[in-house]
Order: structure tokens, then C-alpha cells, then sequence
């Protein structure tokens, strides 16, 4: 009897043994899945935050091209403004004048197509600008996809 007692109290405490060893087991798992999900959050809010701060980068980059189209536009405005002024008074200069308006005249060209000139400059360093300022908005909307991607 005593044999049997023991072999069954033996057979208790290995199932036992087994139940504890499939709760510890059980609560490691739940312990690193804990874990892997604090993990992620954290990626995942500083991702978020990384593409709001680029989002606002990106925003102001856009805001920044905008101006600069918009002076731009006002560059082509004055130019057109100006190439209408030389056309009349290249016009004017074909007219019979005395020496002292021609020469004042000739000046005065001359000063518009320094303008003009200025006005080309301008306008390509704009282009240049809004050309790069593009191209940095695309890459860090790439670096962030690339980003969320992992």
C-alpha cells in the first residue's frame, strides 16, 4: 500500500510540476510579448513624432516655395512691364529727337536691361531654390517610409 501511496503521490507531484512549469512558461510569453509591445509603441510614437516633425518641415518648405512663386510672378510681371517700356521707347527712338533726349534715352535702356538682367537672376536663384527645396521634401518623405517600412 504504502508502495502504491507513493507512486501516486510521486505521479501528483510530477503533474504538478508539469502544470507549474506550463504557467511559468505561459508567463515568460506573456512577459516578452509585454515586452515586444512596449517595444513597438515606442518605435511607433517615435515615428509618429519624427513624421509630424517632418510634416511640419515639409509644410514650411511648401509655405517657403509658395512665396517664392509668388515673387516670382511678380519678377515676370515687372519684367513684361519693363520689356514694354523698351518697345516704346525703341519706337520713340526711330522719331527725329534732339542728341540730349536720344543719349537720355540710351541711358535709360541700358538701365532696363540691367534690370532685366537682375530680374533673369533672381528668378533662376528662385527656381534653384524651390528645385532644392523640393528635392529635400522628397527625400525625407522617403527616409520616413523607409522608416515605417521597418
Amino acid at each position: 500500500m504504502d508502495d502504491a501511496f507513493s507512486s501516486t503521490t510521486q505521479l501528483n507531484s510530477e503533474f504538478n510540476e508539469g502544470k507549474n512549469d506550463i504557467r511559468h512558461k505561459k508567463k515568460i510569453k506573456s512577459k516578452e510579448s509585454t515586452t515586444e509591445k512596449t517595444i513597438k509603441n515606442n518605435y511607433k510614437y517615435k515615428y509618429e513624432e519624427q513624421i509630424r516633425n517632418l510634416d511640419e518641415q515639409i509644410q514650411q518648405r511648401i509655405e517657403e516655395i509658395i512665396c517664392k512663386r509668388k515673387y516670382a510672378k511678380e519678377l515676370d510681371q515687372e519684367n513684361e512691364k519693363l520689356n514694354n517700356e523698351l518697345a516704346t521707347i525703341k519706337s520713340n527712338m526711330n522719331n527725329p529727337l534732339d542728341g540730349k533726349v536720344k543719349e537720355l534715352n540710351e541711358t535709360y535702356i541700358n538701365l532696363i536691361e540691367k534690370n532685366k538682367e537682375e530680374i533673369k537672376y533672381l528668378t533662376e536663384t528662385n527656381s534653384k531654390k524651390a528645385a532644392v527645396s523640393k528635392k529635400f521634401a522628397e527625400e525625407k518623405m522617403c527616409n520616413i517610409e523607409d522608416g515605417a517600412n521597418m
